[in-house]
């Protein structure tokens, strides 16, 4: 969520206000615990369900035209 909080750079408030409403990164996790190996695959599952829909929507616009 450290992204969707620096979105809001140019509001000092609003970047302060959602840092504290999403308090934890992926990186305060340490990769060897079980919780560790949940982000992890929950991180990659979400990679590659993005690059499948960017591709269906790639593939969609080819087809179309």
């Amino acid at each position: 969520m450290e992204s969707f909080a620096s979105f809001f750079f140019w509001i000092p408030e609003a970047g302060a206000a959602v840092k504290n409403i999403f308090p934890v990164t992926a990186n305060s996790v340490a990769s060897d615990t079980p919780a560790g190996i949940i982000v992890n695959f929950y991180q990659f599952a979400l990679m590659i369900g993005g690059v499948l829909a960017f591709g269906a929507i790639v593939y969609g616009g080819i087809k179309y035209v």
